[in-house]
């Protein structure tokens, strides 16, 4: 692996102001994402709406939607939506209707639609059986109702899609941006969903380990649900620290095989993570369980290696080995976007694909305090 510093490079002109009674409005959620018509983006979702511009360009940014209390942002390029999550709410917007690549685009965007009619907690957007889903999570009585959608073809693509239904005598092609995947209740209460390939999701909850396995179908609704990981009396004392540990993420371990056959992922909690297989069984014999260094509050995953942030550093370590490879002290600071939050199974961002930015950032970040940017990066060591 070759050698590297790992820095936090300010974003230009600091801090993303936006003129409120009550000064500058706080960062919630940052999207990059690239237009047809080639411009790299950067949107920022704030408590007094969304922002966007040229990435890199300050002077181009444009608060383009007034909504309160944005927490969540993502963007579709399939279906040319712009996912907005405000106020428990959550929105599709043309992004034609944000930032419009010409005029007539502008006046045939469709107007805003509203996905949710109840207090929605989070959504999270990836792929699953060769679709692009959006799944959205509302509080039930006894535990969480998982509301899937899946998107439908952007503008471009229904052009295409009508005029070959006309050639056939074909009228109903549709102009919505999702239609109804599936729908499914789990008990207690979930905290995230992941995306990792292999036709299988991962949901973050608080029984049974932390961690579902799960399997979904357009028919059937919830077809698989295993807590893992699964341990045997041999491993009481992990299994007694897995009880009361905090869930956050798990990654696929890029291996293309485990010495037996087996993918391998990586359970992610507050202060270690445990190997498994497939099946939510240990998937080493020695090393099994990592542990951090201190508490951590969020994880993301970076091709090979994963970032760990606490109140007082970000580490980088392998994914393979769970092994220290960089460490940037820092104090009180979050990681606001990493590329593979919002991407395909392979980790690219959905909209990042072909953005103009740096391959050594894996991520940006925000201080708590005073809201500065700043992005995440590697530099090569001379």
């Amino acid at each position: 692996m070759a050698s590297f510093t790992l820095e936090l490079v300010p974003i230009p002109a600091g801090r993303f102001d936006v003129s409120t009674s009550s000064g500058p409005s706080e960062i919630s959620c940052v999207v990059p994402f690239t237009l047809n018509d080639g411009r790299s983006m950067i949107a920022m979702g704030r408590k007094d709406g969304v922002e966007i511009g040229i990435h890199q360009q300050a002077n181009s940014r444009r608060l383009v939607l007034h909504i309160q209390n944005v927490t969540q942002a993502a963007f579709i390029p399939d279906s040319g939506a712009f996912l907005v999550l405000a106020g428990s709410e959550l929105w599709a917007y043309d992004i034609e209707s944000m930032v419009p690549t010409s005029l007539e685009k502008q006046r045939a965007a469709r107007e805003r639609e509203r996905l949710s009619t109840r207090n929605v907690l989070w959504f999270r957007v990836g792929q699953y059986d060769g679709r692009r889903l959006v799944v959205f999570v509302t509080k039930e009585l006894d535990g969480c109702m998982f509301h899937v959608l899946e998107a439908m073809p952007g503008p471009d693509v229904r052009a295409a899609l009508r005029d070959f239904a006309q050639d056939i005598m074909i009228t109903n092609t549709s102009a919505m941006f999702f239609k109804p995947y599936t729908q499914f209740e789990l008990p207690g209460e979930a905290r995230d969903i992941i995306f990792l390939g292999h036709n299988v999701l991962f949901i973050v909850c608080d029984r049974g380990g932390g961690f579902k396995k799960t399997m979904i179908a357009a028919t059937e609704g919830l077809t698989q649900s295993v807590s893992i990981p699964v341990l045997d009396t041999d491993n009481e004392p992990l299994a007694k620290r897995v009880a009361t540990a905090k869930p956050l993420n798990v990654f696929c371990v890029p291996r293309a095989v485990s010495g037996d056959g087996q993918v391998e992922f990586l359970l992610c909690y507050d202060e270690f993570g445990v190997y498994v297989n497939i099946n939510g069984e240990l998937s080493r014999q020695k090393d099994a369980s990592i542990q951090w260094n201190g508490s951590v509050h969020r994880l993301v995953s970076n091709g090979d290696q994963f970032l760990l942030f606490s109140s007082h550093a970000i580490e980088v370590r392998a994914l393979d080995t769970g092994r220290v490879v960089k460490t940037v002290p820092t104090q009180d600071i979050d990681g606001v976007w990493a590329p593979a939050d919002w991407g395909y199974e392979t980790g690219v961002a959905l909209g990042a694909e072909s953005v103009s930015m740096s391959p050594e950032l894996l991520a940006y970040c925000s201080m708590r305090e005073s809201g500065d940017l700043y992005g995440l990066q590697t530099k090569p060591d001379l």
